[in-house]
């Protein structure tokens, strides 16, 4: 019976020295300035050197990320700077994908498809207009005897890219997240030379 009890007491001692292992750790991870604001409920973001501790250990590394506070949208949310320094703006992650379709058959387009041709004389029509905000449904057409291209030259619509073979149709859809003047062009080597050029304007 005894043997049992000090069992017992030993288990109860072990499990206090890693309570307050994992307590003290915590203290340590989390600097004091940022348990005053959550304190306070002030969660703004501040830079800090951390300690080394426990948590820096990687088997408790989702741990301190958490009460650190970083998360994958953080990450996600970086946006790499350009050669002059201005950021990249790249199409948002949290909207549908622009994906081209399979060819499509011949036939009339219902009403608020933008359709285009492209052939080796260039696009037609060379300037569209959409309005910001609106999810474009754009069908382009290979008139020509050559295959062609549509890409946009500006990061941002770099997912909306269709290519063609001779008298082949694709579609894709988008959505028209900024207002300005986009180029597009055929991405073929020689083809935006030859005048297979063109502009999207999002009002």
């Amino acid at each position: 019976m005894q043997n049992v009890v000090r069992f017992i007491i030993t288990l109860l001692f072990v499990g206090l020295i890693v309570i307050g292992v994992v307590f003290f750790s915590i203290i340590a991870v989390v600097p004091k300035d940022k348990l005053t604001k959550i304190k306070n409920k002030d969660f703004s973001s501040t830079q800090t050197t951390e300690k080394k501790s426990l948590f820096d250990l990687s088997f408790f590394a989702p741990i301190k990320a958490l009460i650190s506070g970083n998360n994958s949208e953080e990450v996600n949310s970086y946006v790499p700077p350009t050669s002059d320094g201005e950021p990249i703006q790249t199409y948002p992650t949290n909207i549908p994908q622009p994906q081209a379709s399979v060819p499509l058959p011949k036939g009339e387009l219902p009403n608020g498809v933008v359709k285009m041709t492209v052939n080796e004389k260039g696009f037609s029509p060379k300037i569209f207009s959409v309005k910001e905000g609106e999810q474009v449904v754009f069908v382009l057409e290979n008139s020509g005897k050559k295959s062609h291209s549509f890409a946009f030259k500006d990061q941002l619509f770099s997912p909306v890219n269709i290519s063609l073979g001779p008298n082949e149709s694709r579609g894709i859809q988008f959505y028209a997240v900024r207002k300005g003047e986009f180029v597009f062009r055929c991405d073929l080597p020689g083809h935006e030379d030859a005048g297979e050029i063109g502009t999207m304007i999002i009002e």
